[in-house]
């Protein structure tokens, strides 16, 4: 009796050590090595500041339409704009100048997150919980706070945008509005000059408003010169975060001018976008 009672309690024990080494929960975390390597190449790109680089890796790394697109798609943007900009005068036409890149930044990937330190403070960020398609690419990942250290979604960060509304001569697209790890907020819009005459924004006076009905203080960064039928990204700096709530609407006051450089007049312009 007591070598049977014996014999189900060794059982046991192999029975339940069986499961705790197949739990799911006791499954080694993080990355397949090819899947690290696929996020370092991205995140490498990222880092380059050099927007043709970024739009590559994006192709081929990120599945489409996933937030992962979209988020490098964002960053492209930004310097896309800063190279159209060094790249023309102060009214709009080619500078013939030789285009440098911005000072590329750092990257470092483990198997279960990835840093990245830029030359633009709001790309900084680390990465975890990467989520991958049945074809390898790249299709979300968490961003981690650096106010409450808590790690959040792609979906909570970082929204579309597309404009209903445009005045001061400047029309409104498509872009993205991104809460920074840091609770500041970036806004990105695509803007077309669809005047007559040269069209520009200065660095301040501009105001973002939420749909609450709550205004915040917006820099733009960088500031620009568009002759008509040109078009580049206007990209709105905050310090805080407003409200942005999926399916509402939005506002952005430009501090828009007539004309480019001195003897230009201040104008200003407003665009209204539904938030996605």
């Amino acid at each position: 009796m007591k070598s049977s009672r014996a014999l189900m309690l060794t059982l046991a024990s192999l029975l339940v050590a069986a499961f705790i080494s197949y739990s799911p929960a006791s499954a080694a975390p993080g990355m397949t090595k090819g899947q690290q390597a696929k996020v370092k190449s991205l995140f490498l790109a990222l880092a380059s500041a050099d927007p043709n680089k970024i739009k590559s890796a994006k192709i081929r790394h990120t599945a489409p339409d996933s937030k992962a697109f979209q988020f490098v798609d964002f960053v492209q943007n930004y310097y896309s704009t800063v190279q159209y900009f060094k790249g023309i005068n102060a009214y709009g036409q080619p500078n013939n100048k030789v285009i440098t890149l911005e000072t590329k930044g750092s990257v470092k990937v483990s198997a279960s997150t990835a840093i990245l330190n830029s030359s633009y403070n709001s790309f900084d960020f680390t990465a975890n919980t990467f989520k991958f398609d049945k074809s390898g690419k790249i299709t979300n990942w968490s961003i981690k706070s650096t106010v409450d250290g808590k790690n959040k979604k792609l979906s909570s960060v970082l929204f579309e945008v597309d404009a209903n509304a445009s005045s001061g001569g400047l029309t409104g697209s498509t872009g993205y509005v991104y809460v920074q790890p840091d609770n500041g907020t970036t806004f990105q819009l695509l803007v077309k000059n669809t005047a007559p005459n040269l069209k520009s924004w200065s660095y301040a006076g501009g105001q973002y408003g939420a749909p609450n009905n709550k205004w915040f203080t917006a820099d733009t960064n960088p500031s620009g010169c568009l002759f008509p039928g040109q078009s580049a990204f206007l990209i709105a700096e905050l310090t805080e975060t407003p409200q942005i709530v999926s399916g509402t609407g939005a506002a952005l006051e430009a501090p828009i001018f007539n004309g480019c450089g001195a003897g230009s007049s201040e104008l200003g312009g407003s665009f209204r976008f539904i938030t996605n």
